[in-house]
């Protein structure tokens, strides 16, 4: 008998998973667009929203589903 105690991440639903990704996702996708010298604010928030938007997931997906 298995009596061992789930840490709080086996505790996580899917949609929990999710949001924690597309959080970290977004991070990266600034963190990128800064370190290619991106520095006014209203560029930085358009350009991240390209990347970030549920449509730029979709094509993302489109591009990627050969690969996959």
């Amino acid at each position: 008998m298995d009596n061992k105690i789930p840490n709080k991440y086996e505790l996580l639903t899917g949609a929990n998973l999710a949001f924690i990704g597309d959080a970290y996702y977004e991070l990266r996708i600034r963190k990128y667009l800064i370190d290619n010298k991106v520095s006014k604010s209203n560029t930085l928030k358009n350009l991240s929203v390209k990347y970030v938007s549920a449509h730029a997931h979709h094509l993302i997906s489109l591009e990627i589903m050969d690969l996959l």
